[in-house]
């Protein structure tokens, strides 16, 4: 008797995160990148870039990561005006971590300005579902399988999981 993947690992598979990204995403925990925004903004977010603000380890990158958009937004804004101040409110507030800040006021002042397209809860991991293509993913694993030495990595077992949900 096969036993059962339980749903979100199924879920992390088919996305390749990991199953706790998916729960925190999924339970409004963590925002997760669905799209990475435009021109040279794409360079400090990929999709599927998980924003854990929960985890005092992972906060530090994060809240890095935000601080350095949020720089080159203000870099890019011209000065004196009321997104350049804003900008400069949102980077202190991430510099400072006992400062509170609003992560969706943040977010949309991102998104208005790259393209940056972030999501939370099953409606986020649902929209991510539909942009996959199984097909090219298929393609992908079967290549990276070809080039295989080593049959022990975990990475293989791992590609052969996705393989099996995909399929």
């Amino acid at each position: 008797m096969m036993k059962e993947l339980p749903f979100p690992s199924k879920i992390s598979l088919v996305l390749n995160i990991s199953y706790k990204e998916v729960e925190q995403v999924m339970y409004f925990v963590n925002y997760i990148v669905l799209k990475p925004g435009h021109g040279k903004y794409a360079e400090y977010f990929h999709e599927k870039d998980v924003i854990d603000l929960s985890n005092t380890k992972a906060v530090k990158s994060s809240r890095g990561a935000l601080r350095r958009l949020i720089r080159a937004i203000q870099d890019d804004t011209e000065r004196g005006t009321a997104d350049y101040q804003r900008a400069r409110v949102y980077y202190e507030r991430l510099k400072n971590s006992a400062l509170p800040f609003s992560f969706d006021e943040v977010a949309r002042f991102i998104t208005r300005h790259t393209g940056l397209e972030l999501g939370i809860g099953a409606e986020a991991i649902y929209t991510l579902l539909q942009r996959t293509d199984l097909d090219h993913e298929y393609e992908s694993i079967q290549a990276r399988l070809r080039a295989v030495t080593n049959f022990e990595d975990d990475n293989v077992r791992k590609m052969l999981k996705r393989l099996e949900v995909i399929t």
